[in-house]
């Protein structure tokens, strides 16, 4: 009982938990973490217990707090109950609970954060039973935890940049403590290459329905409104107004890629119809509006495998965060994929960017890229794989590269491919995308999927390490920010340094002398 009070629990509450429970203080702490038990009608207060009357009543601020971070709801409550509403206190008892389905049992004693619960801001003095502070005293406390330094010693890997200008990595023994100049994301990214995961095909619900049913002419009024020069554009080589062609598109798919049940249109129609759906929720001059349906305007001038490849990039965009975590870091690497080979058709295709007067269209970029992509789309894990393999002009396309030879060797194409890319530049997005702190921002990564794949994949430390520590500010040196504001404290603030413990764990990046990887196929 005293145990069960000492942890904050009210004396009533731990009671009745112990009666419940056979007087079992492991499965009692489950329970009122977990699902705490309603009090049994009593007027009086049992025999030397503190005054209570009613469980304690839980804020819904910081109960919204910890199921964003992806708590259940039971289990965020029944924290919150046990550290008297401190938000702090709950989130260290949810990170311990899920390391062990209960608090550990030694020789008979409960090992619990007795500095925790003595120490937390303004002392944990259960409201609810009067608990003095003396009283946390364990029987026999625990020895205290050794904090822990602010130098992390990493391994090897840990303390290594980027593709451009790689070096092997030093000759630093594994257990050196890095300062922080070696937390630096080129010194991080140092000794590091593009792991088996981060290839591979990309993987994408499609949508299933529940957009708006738009008449053409509603359509062209959404685009005009937002993109107002959009209504004396045209495209289809001057044939069409953009206006229509956007509202033919929404009506049956892309036309020359066949009806709507065509392979191509079975994809892009419904996400052409999601992102319109979407746009209606938001204002007419809502930047993220005026600037989607600006990139559809632009590729309207083109031809329609532009169009249908900007689609499914809007797409993906809006959708990213509803995929798997592994899925959403897959999809962040697009582009810097599809730069990559768009460098290598500009250095072996002299003159495909000019027009179809000047050049035959299977000579020209949008079709050649079309080729390599339904080349190596899936190994390398490009988007669109549907739309290039639907390209008309593919046959030809396919004779100009074998006139070429550049895919003669597929193998020595992708590694020419992965030099372009960049360790460095991967990792300073996604800190830029996970630790942005404006509350609307449009993320790649959805922060509370962070704090689930890390429990699961990693550890129960692990987990307190994706949120910013006072203790670990070395760590975030360098950073912008380097802190989160108050606003976003409880939400995931990723250092370098932990970003890169859990890219080479899900085996996204790995060491440049893995024996068990030599690039993708």
């Amino acid at each position: 009982m005293e145990l069960l009070v000492a942890m904050g629990f009210p004396a009533r509450l731990a009671q009745q938990a112990l009666k419940l429970c056979d007087h079992d203080p492991q499965r009692a702490t489950d329970m009122l973490l977990n699902n705490p038990p309603p009090l049994p009608d009593e007027t009086e207060p049992t025999s030397g217990a503190a005054p209570f009357s009613s469980p304690v009543e839980v804020d819904e601020d910081p109960l919204k707090e910890l199921r964003l971070m992806g708590f259940e709801e039971s289990s965020a409550r029944g924290a919150l109950v046990a550290a008297s509403g401190s938000l702090d206190l709950a989130i260290n008892l949810l990170i311990d609970e899920a390391g062990a389905s209960t608090a550990s049992m030694s020789g008979g004693v409960v090992e619990v954060r007795w500095d925790d619960l003595r120490n937390h801001k303004g002392t944990v003095a259960a409201a609810s039973s009067h608990v003095e502070e003396e009283e946390l005293e364990p029987p026999e406390p625990p020895k205290k935890r050794a904090k822990q330094s602010n130098r992390v010693r990493p391994s090897s890997a840990e303390c290594a940049t980027a593709s451009h200008g790689r070096q092997d990595p030093p000759d630093a023994p594994s257990d050196a403590p890095c300062d922080s100049a070696a937390s630096t994301l080129p010194s991080l990214a140092q000794g590091l290459c593009f792991g088996p995961s981060a290839f591979g095909r990309i993987e994408r619900a499609r949508p299933s329905g529940g957009w708006l049913e738009l008449e053409q002419k509603e359509v062209a009024r959404m685009v005009v409104a937002s993109v107002p020069s959009a209504r004396h554009l045209r495209g289809q080589r001057g044939e069409l107004k953009v206006t229509q062609m956007l509202a033919g598109i929404h009506k049956q798919g892309l036309w020359t890629f066949g009806n709507a049940s065509s392979p191509v249109n079975r994809e892009v129609w419904p996400a052409f119809r999601f992102i319109v759906s979407e746009m209606s929720k938001l204002e007419p001059l809502h930047p993220k509006r005026v600037n989607i349906f600006t990139a559809l305007v632009k590729a309207c001038e083109d031809c329609q495998q532009v169009q249908a490849r900007e689609i499914l990039r809007i797409y993906g965009d809006l959708t990213s965060q509803t995929e798997t975590f592994e899925q959403q870091l897959k999809y962040s690497l697009i582009r810097q994929k599809e730069v990559a080979l768009n460098h290598f058709i500009t250095q072996q295709h002299t003159g495909c960017d000019l027009d179809h007067t000047q050049v035959q269209p299977h000579q020209q970029r949008v079709h050649l890229f079309s080729g390599y992509v339904s080349q190596i789309g899936d190994s390398f894990g490009l988007d669109g794989l549907d739309a290039a393999k639907s390209d008309k002009f593919l046959p030809r396309v396919l004779e100009e590269l074998e006139r070429k030879k550049t895919l003669k060797s597929k193998r020595r194409f992708l590694q020419a491919l992965v030099r372009e890319m960049s360790v460095t530049e991967w990792l300073q997005t996604l800190l830029a995308d996970i630790n942005n702190q404006s509350v609307d921002a449009d993320r790649l990564i959805n922060r509370s999927g962070i704090f689930q794949w890390v429990q699961a994949n990693l550890s129960v430390e692990a987990a307190h390490r994706i949120f910013y520590d006072e203790d670990r500010a070395e760590e975030f040196k360098g950073q912008d920010p380097e802190k989160p504001e108050p606003a976003n404290q409880y939400q995931p603030f990723l250092s370098g340094r932990m970003l890169v413990e859990m890219l080479m764990h899900a085996r996204f990046l790995v060491s440049e002398n893995d024996p068990g990887w030599n690039g993708p196929r």
